[in-house]
Order: structure tokens, then sequence, then C-alpha cells
């Protein structure tokens, strides 16, 4: 949009914005931090929305990149916490079976 003020340049044409790494990160902390405490998790998230917002009033991101960066963020921070509470007590469980001997290191 060349007829419109941004107040950051656009990023170089092989800078891909999508999807923003920066709202990734940001709603993957606060995903996590609702698993410790429910109240810093909320600053979090306020924090992460807000720093959603800036990229796309600069023109740096289009609202669908940071809204599927916020979802993914989530989703893997969901994803990494079943993974570890579900899948290392499988595997425990499964090393004392028929598949001890591929699944254990010879000591």
């Amino acid at each position: 949009m060349p007829h419109d003020f941004l107040i950051e340049a656009r990023p170089p044409v092989n800078d891909y914005s999508f999807p923003s790494n920066h709202t990734t990160v940001a709603f993957a902390v606060a995903s996590a931090l609702f698993l410790v405490n429910r109240r810093l998790a909320a600053l979090a998230t306020l924090a992460a929305v807000l720093m959603t917002v800036s990229p796309v009033y600069v023109g740096a991101h289009y609202p669908l990149d940071v809204i599927v960066a916020a979802l993914v963020g989530s989703i893997v921070t969901l994803l990494a916490t079943l993974a570890r509470r579900y899948a290392a007590p499988l595997v425990d469980r499964l090393c004392g079976g028929t598949l001890a001997a591929l699944l254990t290191a010879a000591g």
C-alpha cells in the first residue's frame, strides 16, 4: 500500500512474515504460564495481545499473520504439555514390557 503512512519500513521480500514469530512466542509463553500462575498468565496474555496489535498497526503484519501465530503458539504449548504429561509415563510402561529391548539402551 504505497499511499499509506507506515511507521516502520516494509521488510524485504525474502523476509516472510507468516506467521508472526514474535506473536507465536508471546502466546506460547502466555499459554504456558496458565499452567503455573493464572494472574501472571493474564498479564502475559495482555502483553501478548499488545505485542500482536502493534505489528499490524505499523504495517509489518497482516491481521491473519498474528491470528494464526497466536493459535500456533497456544496449540504447540498445549501439545507439548500433553506430551510431557502422557508420553513419558507411556514410555516408562513400555520399557518394562516386550518392547524393552527396543526402547532401552544396553547397560
